[in-house]
């Protein structure tokens, strides 16, 4: 961060990471639907490779007591290389084999955005306003290249042995370039204990999308162009015992980057729409927050995943579903008090409803989306007349409820009880020269509790107990 003056600021944000992963962690299904202990790909040839990196900045500068401007941008880019293989059926002459097929792909996600606002904040006389307006601009590219092959069946009475894969060559590529202008306003209007927001966006995208067949050279390219308002609006009431009761409504539309592998077509924009009551209570004299809300979300062409039999072979790809409909209530407290101990409790009923889609599924819940969730999370920190002060322990629950398997709604997974902790210690309890120095260990699902998860027909097991440790500097 760089500040030359009091009424400008400017910071410059950098990243980058490189992980390695498998490329699936699927499990076999039988044709029952039953999940078996059989994991579906081939660990010879089930590899991820993933490289993030952004770069960028933000900038603000006060021009005067009514008037502040800010510029932000950001350059990123993402790759994926992954070689991936997954059992799909029995061999037709020997049981204790599985079919399995094989794949590689790359991809490269390239963004640039820009997004400048100016902020005024004034009087109209007893009204104070807040108002925002801005111009944003984001540039895509996106490349995929993608091969299909065959891997060598799975042997059940080995399961846990790779077999040689054969390299594949890339049979397809798409490039798709994309831009976005947004424009929006917005004013945050405060009248006594009322406080009303209202804002508008309007959004152009034009998308131009290059499909390559790379066995016959065949070039076909389509243009997309969208164009969308959206909106919101929002009436909260802030009274004098900490209370705020609140309604709001609004709407959203989201660009998506990429193809259906089973058209060949641009993915459409994703669009919504919201209504939200809730109350927010502060209680007096105590650092405990509580809020609950009920919240209806109508969503249009939402991107999932679908097994599709595509020319080469059954495989789980994006697809976009015609609406669904969520519905749902949300509590959840919080506090810290003055012993060092911290509590977040929270609880979530969410009813996901299929309204149009895919024959067999409208009137039904989208898969794996729990209908009850809940979560508990205690932080202790011990205080300066403790001997081991400078300690914090934490320990938590989540649970997961019962959900199903695919959109057919003919099986469900089970509810379970994952068990977090945390560790941590501030250095600055030895000695005050160590201040900003801080050691923190995370453990999650600490029992390792690894239940099937299954959705659109694909099934995985929840991720095993992790454990994370990272050393921080502050200054």
């Amino acid at each position: 961060m760089w500040k030359p003056d009091e009424d400008t600021k400017l910071t410059i944000l950098g990243e980058y990471s490189r992980t390695k992963t498998g490329g699936t962690a699927a499990y076999y299904n039988d044709p029952t639907g039953k999940v078996t202990d059989y994991f579906a790909g081939n660990p010879a040839f089930n590899d991820s490779i993933q490289n993030q990196a952004r770069i960028g900045y933000e900038f603000e500068h006060r021009v005067n007591d009514v008037f502040v401007f800010r510029q932000n941008a950001r350059i990123s880019t993402l790759s994926i290389d992954a070689d991936w293989a997954f059992a799909y059926a029995p061999n037709a002459v020997n049981p204790n084999l599985l079919e399995r097929s094989a794949g590689t792909f790359d991809e490269r996600l390239t963004a640039f955005a820009i997004d400048n606002q100016l902020e005024a904040q004034f009087e109209t006389g007893a009204v104070n306003h807040t108002v925002l307006a801005g111009l944003d601009l984001t540039r895509l590219r996106w490349r995929s290249l993608d091969g299909r092959g065959v891997s060598p069946p799975l042997d059940t009475t080995n399961p846990t042995a790779g077999a040689h894969v054969a390299p594949i060559d890339f049979d397809t590529r798409s490039i798709q370039d994309q831009w976005q202008v947004g424009t929006y306003l917005q004013d945050q209007i405060r009248y006594d204990a009322w406080i009303l927001t209202v804002g508008g966006r309007y959004d152009w995208v034009s998308t131009d999308t290059d499909n390559t067949d790379l066995n016959t050279n065949a070039l076909t390219t389509i243009t997309q162009n969208d164009r969308a308002f959206s909106g919101r609006i929002g009436l909260g009431y802030q009274t004098d015992f900490g209370v705020v009761p609140y309604a709001s409504y609004s709407t959203a539309f989201a660009p998506n980057a990429g193809i259906n592998k089973e058209t060949g077509q641009p993915f459409q924009a994703t669009e919504s729409e919201q209504e939200e009551i809730g109350v927010k209570y502060l209680l007096p004299d105590s650092n405990t927050l509580i809020t609950a809300a009920l919240f209806n979300i109508d969503q249009k062409n939402s991107l999932y995943y679908e097994v599709v039999n595509l020319p080469t072979g059954p495989e789980n790809i994006q697809v976009q579903r015609g609406k669904i409909r969520s519905r749902g209530f949300e509590i959840e407290a919080n506090t810290s008090l003055d012993t060092g101990l911290s509590l977040v409790a929270s609880y979530t009923f969410t009813d996901a409803e299929i309204l149009e889609g895919t024959t067999g599924t409208v009137g039904n819940y989208v898969s794996s989306v729990p209908r009850h969730m809940a979560s508990l999370w205690a932080n202790y920190r011990f205080q300066e007349d403790s001997p081991i002060y400078g300690l914090g322990v934490g320990l938590g629950a989540r649970y997961l409820g019962k959900s199903y398997t695919s959109d057919n709604n003919t099986a469900q997974n089970v509810s379970r009880i994952l068990v977090d902790a945390a560790l941590s210690y501030d250095f600055a309890a030895l000695d005050k020269k160590y201040e900003g120095l801080s050691l923190q260990v995370n453990a999650t699902n600490l029992f390792d509790r690894r239940e099937p998860v299954c959705s659109a027909g694909f099934c995985y097991r929840d991720q095993g107990r992790a454990v994370i440790g990272s050393l921080r500097y502050a200054w």
